[in-house]
């Protein structure tokens, strides 16, 4: 199980990494994708899907609709039920620039493998994803040494993610705020 979540603005980079991902022979086993996203989201990336010509018997897509009053349940749930994270983006997007680390901070707290584009705020934590621009080769490593990945990941969250846990993030706001006054 394969999930994405994320804004309509992010739509375009998992859809310029769609038609790879959903190609037999670069993903050569079956996967079930589901995609968190908005109303409008979902619907311009279903347009966009029904014009690849992939496999449906190997590869199930799933569109989830953000549910505003179902968070953080919502996208928690989709993750704990899911293997593989995808966070691909654009390094070179102006609009890109200081991406936070929360998608990949969210999708490993759940014990997902992120697979996520080489944008700074995510070579940050390479411990805790497989970092590139070749998902379906990611896709392919992730799949092959899941269970390696998993425990290790699992061993190294607690520290590497100690910098974003709601008692640290507490802590910076409250000095943002005292250094203001």
């Amino acid at each position: 199980r394969i999930a994405w979540f994320g804004s309509g603005l992010n739509i375009p980079y998992l859809a310029r990494e769609l038609p790879r991902i959903l190609d037999k022979k670069l993903v050569p086993f079956n996967f079930e994708l589901s995609i968190l996203s908005s109303k409008f989201g979902i619907q311009k990336l279903a347009k966009f899907v029904e014009k690849i010509k992939f496999d449906k018997t190997v590869f199930k897509i799933n569109f989830i609709e953000w549910d505003d009053s179902n968070q953080p349940f919502q996208l928690e749930n989709l993750l704990i039920k899911s293997e593989i994270a995808l966070i691909p983006s654009d390094p070179k997007d102006p609009r890109k620039a200081g991406v936070s680390h929360n998608r990949l901070v969210d999708a490993s707290r759940c014990g997902c493998i992120p697979i996520a584009s080489p944008m700074e705020s995510y070579k940050e934590l390479h411990k805790l994803a497989l970092i590139g621009d070749n998902f379906p080769l990611l896709i392919r490593y992730a799949h092959d040494h899941k269970i390696r990945l998993q425990h290790k990941y699992e061993s190294l969250r607690g520290s590497v993610l100690s910098r974003f846990s709601p008692t640290e993030n507490n802590k910076k706001w409250l000095r943002l705020i005292q250094h203001f006054h």
